[in-house]
């Protein structure tokens, strides 16, 4: 027998194997999701580009390990997370990095991320091969288009002084991580920043269109600010731009006929500024889209997507998308997707593995379908979020985790089918 006829054969064992790790676990997936079988699983292949970026945001796994929780492998075994997600497909990791998560503002939980921890945790996804993104909030806490406070030591600062803080913040940061051998592949430059960052001082007013434009002139310094402290460093690292869920909803421009994205304006408004960013990138949660007859299919999340990428000639990522695979409880979880988002999106995803990892492959598609060649990749959110006592959102408040239940592995730590879905996805 050739050798080459060998190899291949050897391929396709190794193949069959692992495609079929996860069946030992049968009677543990049915007791989150009783629909679940063997024979019925199903993940089906998909073709993306070589570079195709499958990523993970995996910001818990520190504190969750520190509070005993730990991560398993289809055959039980205890293994090292970002070894685990990298032999499943993912090929990126994403951490987020607050300023002083510890100050008056501060969330005091959420993964305790700072500096030091993060850099820890970019280490290990180093040594596991992946690549690394840092996600920068430029707060003490949680930021999102509704929620976007500089940190507590800046807030008493005018404009130039803060504008310096984020330069001395974002340049030390970088050079941190270099100096110790961590080569950061992609920097997002604050968190779903649809209304601005940094607030007051990068507050965009939409009042009207004076004041719109006067404060977008502010992001935008702001925003170029910190892309040169990162490129100062690290001039290979490539910067994302990353707004909020609902910027992939459109608006019905009458003096054109079409419907146009919410956030298009202010990325051609950073163009216009010339902000000197790579990548455009959304989050995509279809069942908030459900809600209220706020209604955004994948399809309307595609053509989004295209005009993005025909209006701004850049690469596009989908940088945060999950959903649920159980409704099941746990003492240390408060899962934020309940039966009400489950009703919503049922008969296109249903609450279960198979609705989980139909909705993975789906995504990973759509956006590797783009236009031009431009879909960059995508970014899971919350895979690692397993319910350990101490791992809460927000400590302060003694909360819980709040995405257990759209996580790629199960309440006890253990791999899921929809984690070995991930191979399908960079792998086919």
């Amino acid at each position: 027998m050739e050798l080459k006829t060998i190899f291949i054969l050897l391929s396709l064992l190794s193949n069959i194997f692992s495609q079929t790790s996860y069946y030992a676990n049968e009677y543990l997936y049915r007791r989150y999701d009783p629909s679940y079988s063997n024979n019925n699983f199903r993940i089906r292949q998909i073709r993306t580009r070589p570079d195709f970026l499958n990523g993970l945001d995996c910001s818990m796994v520190s504190i969750i390990e520190e509070n005993g929780g730990r991560y398993y492998d289809f055959d039980g075994r205890e293994k090292d997370f970002f070894q685990l997600i990298k032999e499943n497909g993912i090929n990126l990791v994403r951490i987020r990095l607050w300023n002083d998560y510890r100050s008056e503002t501060g969330v005091k939980g959420g993964g305790c991320l700072d500096v030091n921890r993060v850099l820890n945790m970019a280490k290990r996804a180093k040594r596991a091969g992946l690549k690394f993104l840092l996600d920068f909030h430029y707060s003490d806490n949680w930021a999102d288009p509704g929620k976007q406070t500089c940190p507590a030591s800046w807030r008493y600062l005018d404009f130039n002084g803060a504008k310096k803080e984020l330069e001395k913040f974002t340049k030390s940061t970088i050079e941190k991580f270099v100096s110790q051998g961590v080569g950061i592949d992609y920097v997002q430059i604050g968190n779903e920043i649809n209304n601005g960052f940094m607030y007051p001082f990068g507050e965009i007013d939409w009042k009207d269109d004076n004041t719109k434009r006067a404060t977008m002139d502010n992001v935008a310094t702001l925003l170029n600010t910190a892309i040169n402290a990162v490129k100062t460093t690290s001039p290979n690292t490539k910067i994302i731009i990353h707004v909020g869920d609902y910027a992939l909803k459109t608006w019905h421009d009458d003096s054109t006929g079409k419907d146009v994205p919410l956030a298009l304006w202010f990325f051609q408004q950073l163009d216009y500024r010339r902000v000197n960013y790579e990548i455009a990138a959304a989050s995509y949660y279809l069942y908030y889209h459900h809600k209220d007859g706020d209604y955004l299919d994948m399809n309307k999340m595609t053509d989004s997507i295209n005009q993005f990428i025909d209006a701004l000639g850049k690469p596009f990522m989908l940088m945060e998308y999950s959903t649920a695979f159980t409704l099941n409880y746990h003492q240390y979880a408060d899962n934020q997707f309940k039966e009400e988002y489950a009703n919503l999106i049922g008969r296109e995803y249903p609450t279960s593995f198979q609705g989980q990892t139909n909705m993975i492959l789906d995504i990973a598609e759509r956006v590797a379908r783009a236009k031009n060649n431009k879909g960059l990749g995508i970014c899971y959110w919350g895979g690692d979020w397993i319910p350990v006592r101490g791992a809460g959102w927000g400590d302060q408040y003694s909360t819980k985790a709040s995405w257990s239940n759209q996580a790629l592995f199960t309440y006890e730590g253990v791999a899921t089918p929809s984690l070995a879905a991930m191979r399908a996805v960079t792998q086919g």
